[in-house]
């Protein structure tokens, strides 16, 4: 997978790497060495950031963000975007870089609401937002290879991209 990592939950010293539980490959986004089309997701962001903050009043400081690639047969299973120890990641922004996906190729994003089940196609240019405290989500398994950068508006400033 070249620079990707193979991607694990947790973090510091309970990060673990288990393949039954989530099984796709990540790259950190930095805001040094950006590419154009990296630039102009993360102004997007800023956009977005700035939009919660003034309009629903959300304390938004900064942004982390990763590529994440689902090869065929992956999958993550149910979780929030959230650790145990802290409660940072306010906002679950994903936006899909799948050209031509159709139906059959798997990776849906699978939200649970209450009752409700809802699968999302992961379609190219589709940009996901969410609560990563309390919207529980799972991806399906792939049959084809899935693409997107997931990323999380947080509360806090620890180093990573400030907005």
């Amino acid at each position: 997978m070249g620079d990707f990592s193979k991607a694990g939950i947790g973090r510091g010293t309970e990060f673990q790497k288990k393949a039954e539980i989530r099984s796709d490959y990540i790259y950190w986004l930095s805001d040094s060495g950006e590419t154009l089309l990296q630039k102009k997701y993360l102004n997007a962001i800023r956009n977005i950031s700035e939009l919660f903050r003034n309009s629903f009043f959300i304390p938004i400081r900064d942004f982390e963000s990763h590529f994440a690639i689902f090869p065929e047969g992956s999958f993550y299973n149910r979780h929030l975007d959230q650790f145990r120890e802290t409660s940072n990641r306010l906002i679950t922004v994903i936006l899909y870089l799948n050209e031509d996906w159709s139906v059959g190729n798997g990776g849906e994003l699978r939200i649970f609401l209450d009752e409700q089940v809802i699968d999302i196609e992961p379609l190219f240019g589709r940009l996901l937002i969410f609560r990563s405290d309390k919207i529980e989500h799972s991806v399906l398994k792939t049959n084809k290879a899935r693409y997107s950068i997931t990323g999380w508006l947080r509360r806090e400033t620890t180093g990573v991209i400030e907005l």
